[in-house]
């Protein structure tokens, strides 16, 4: 659980490397509302079924990076040389060529985003793609809340406004290595690599480690309802959020 912690009802994950090829190892998970797809460095999306059965939803020529399942059902897959977007039978809906994608995010009006150690962008399947912020760290991890944009990077969030301008003197909102993000009624909710857990919102900055989650290093996040999920060195915490 060190890349994340997920709520998926439907049948417990389990995968051995000790029973794939070197090829068909898997390079990344993606978790969709009812369903998970497996990209592996040979190129294959294939969707996780009940059982530990796969079933192949489309082949690529170059290894598979990200993937993420839409609102609307659409797999969105990033390989090394480009993000294309598949409809639930495997045929795809577009393509366009841009390399180095490392994860994707939605916003609140459902636009699809993605992110690659350099800059952000947007997909359209009318307009392909358009860079919208250039990265001055690598980041970790992107979320969008509110038409604003928290970068979480090795050394601290930044925290930019709709028209991609830093929202603080120093770009930074919170100065220490980022290690999960979500939200909750508003609320961005911070994991921190040695600083625990805080929650921003309307330019207050709050704690949450002490008495609630009673660690300093937090790696993932998951709200589901009114339930936070909160994957720590110390184990998986789960909290009321009310």
């Amino acid at each position: 659980l060190d890349r994340g912690v997920f709520y998926f009802p439907h049948f417990e994950i389990e995968i051995s490397h000790s029973e794939m090829g070197a090829e068909s190892k898997r390079s990344c998970v993606g978790i969709g509302k009812n369903r998970a797809f497996i990209g592996r460095y040979n190129g294959e999306v294939t969707e996780l079924l009940p059982g530990g059965k796969e079933r192949l939803v489309y082949r690529d020529t170059t290894a598979i990076m990200a993937i993420h399942e839409d609102r609307n059902g659409g797999i969105w897959c990033a390989s090394l040389t480009s993000v294309f977007l598949l409809a639930p039978d495997g045929a795809v809906r577009f393509k366009t060529v841009v390399s180095g994608i490392r994860g994707f995010y939605e916003s609140g009006a459902g636009e699809v985003s993605g992110y690659s150690a350099a800059h952000t962008y947007t997909f359209s399947q009318q307009n392909g793609h358009r860079i919208d912020l250039a990265m001055k760290r690598r980041p970790a991890k992107i979320m969008t809340l509110g038409g604003e944009t928290f970068v979480g990077t090795l050394i601290g969030l930044e925290h930019y406004d709709e028209k991609g301008r830093p929202l603080h003197a120093d770009t930074f909102l919170l100065r220490t290595r980022i290690g999960a993000l979500s939200h909750y009624n508003g609320y961005v909710l911070i994991g921190t690599i040695g600083r625990g857990l805080f929650a921003y919102k309307g330019n207050k900055l709050t704690s949450l480690t002490q008495g609630k989650v009673p660690v300093e290093s937090v790696y993932a996040l998951l709200t589901v309802k009114d339930q936070l999920w909160v994957a720590t060195e110390g184990g998986i915490f789960v909290g009321n959020l009310k």
